[in-house]
């Protein structure tokens, strides 16, 4: 099977959507996570999130996840919403179970995220160690990348944590039809829906799982890491929470607030990202002055400076001497053999793991609340896989083979950013697994 001759954007949107779902409220500490896996066109009462958060469905899904309730309890629950059991049993959030009803799909309570800590840990330290014994492999790989400025266990970490156990990760699954896809969904529907609670008791501190993307002018700006430090000191994370304060502006209206984002948006998000993006990928060939790239990019000699000093203070350049040069990874393409060697090997570990590990970790996580209730193993593993990818990329940072997200130095606290030319995703060779 060709497995990796061309790459699945939609595993990068899964980690996006982690960050860009909806809380609701359902006690003074814990509150209900809900969003897709996939592409989601429906609309109001007919879209399951939308659906799943009314604070009315919230709550109740919450108590039926502690256990199953008659529909007497449901129709009390849901009085006044403008929903009814019907109508989610129809969206498949909840299903016939022993003379009541219980929940239908992807469904993570506090206890299935202490449940799945414990047990995945031992199993991800197995997968970081596979990488260990293959270290010297890396290491090889990684020395073609000419820029010393750089750390290595950034590369490390963008290459194998990010690209790799990550997105890659979520191909392997996928195309070892390991876990239920938004492709493949019963129904017709083009995407899955998952619902998480959360609490200030849920410590997701070094499970380093998450890429915030965005691509202007064929380069990806990426943050990666945790969920529990945010906002993100990073691009484009830092333009995102610029457009939230513009989505707030005292004393303005909606229609006034709508109107300012959109005239505004263009010049603080994509064309900000076009100099820097230009900026960077300059700094990749070695070290540049404000002159050379006012120079070679066309722009203005003020706005290259303040750019600059911008990106230093993030952290993506440095100054050495009279020059900067680069301080977090950019992957250009002449980078590509190095980074789809390091994918391929990664790959291949993945794909041993998996072949040796996979039914035991589903014999071990038969007690999560959504597998009680008939939930297909398959349907949960995507989030499952983020769980284990997590805790890998945590043990492999923290046994210094990876750098350290939570290092002293670093500002932006939880997170590693880098940037490449987009295309560096597809392969150039194909795998037959």
């Amino acid at each position: 099977m060709n497995a990796m001759s061309t790459h699945s954007f939609a595993s990068i949107a899964v980690t996006v959507f982690l960050i860009a779902a909806a809380e609701l409220v359902k006690a003074e500490d814990v509150t209900l996570q809900v969003g897709i896996t996939g592409n989601n066109k429906l609309e109001g009462l007919q879209d399951p999130v939308t659906v799943a958060q009314m604070p009315e469905v919230s709550e109740l899904l919450q108590a039926i996840a502690d256990k199953p309730r008659n529909a007497a309890y449901i129709g009390q629950s849901l009085r006044g919403s403008g929903v009814d059991l019907a109508s989610l049993v129809e969206l498949d959030l909840l299903k016939p179970w022993n003379g009541g009803y219980a929940i239908s799909f992807n469904y993570l309570t506090l206890e299935d995220h202490d449940l799945l800590v414990t047990t995945l840990a031992p199993f991800a330290e197995s997968l970081a160690q596979s990488y260990r014994d293959r270290w010297a492999e890396f290491e090889s790989v990684f020395s073609a990348y000419d820029i010393e400025s750089v750390d290595t266990g950034e590369l490390a970490y963008a290459v194998i944590g990010a690209m790799s156990l990550d997105w890659d990760g979520l191909d392997i699954t996928a195309d070892k039809d390991l876990r239920i896809t938004a492709n493949n969904l019963p129904g017709g529907r083009d995407f899955a829906i998952w619902a998480k609670e959360q609490s200030s008791e849920r410590n997701v501190r070094e499970l380093y799982w998450g890429s915030h993307n965005t691509v202007v002018d064929g380069i990806r700006f990426t943050t990666f890491g945790d969920h529990y430090s945010l906002p993100r000191l990073g691009l484009p994370d830092l333009l995102w929470s610029t457009s939230s304060r513009v989505a707030k502006i005292d004393g303005a209206s909606r229609t006034l607030r709508i109107s300012v984002y959109k005239a505004l948006a263009p010049y603080y998000q994509d064309d900000f990202l076009r100099d820097a993006g230009a900026i960077l990928s300059a700094s990749r060939e070695g070290g540049v002055t404000i002159d050379s790239i006012a120079e070679s990019t066309a722009i203005d000699k003020d706005r290259a400076e303040a750019i600059f000093t911008l990106l230093m203070e993030l952290q993506y350049v440095k100054r050495d001497k009279d020059s900067y040069v680069l301080a977090a990874p950019y992957f250009s393409f002449t980078d590509k053999p190095m980074t789809d060697a390091a994918r391929e090997l990664s790959w291949l570990l993945m794909d041993e793991w998996l072949d040796l590990n996979y039914s035991t970790v589903q014999a071990r996580l038969e007690l999560l609340t959504a597998r009680k209730y008939g939930v297909p193993y398959r349907q949960l593993f995507t989030e499952i896989w983020h769980y284990l990818f997590g805790l890998t990329n945590r043990a492999l940072v923290a046994s210094g083979h990876f750098a350290d997200p939570y290092a002293e130095e670093r500002i932006g606290k939880g997170m590693i950013p880098f940037v490449f030319d987009a295309d560096l995703l597809e392969f150039g060779t194909e795998l037959s697994h």
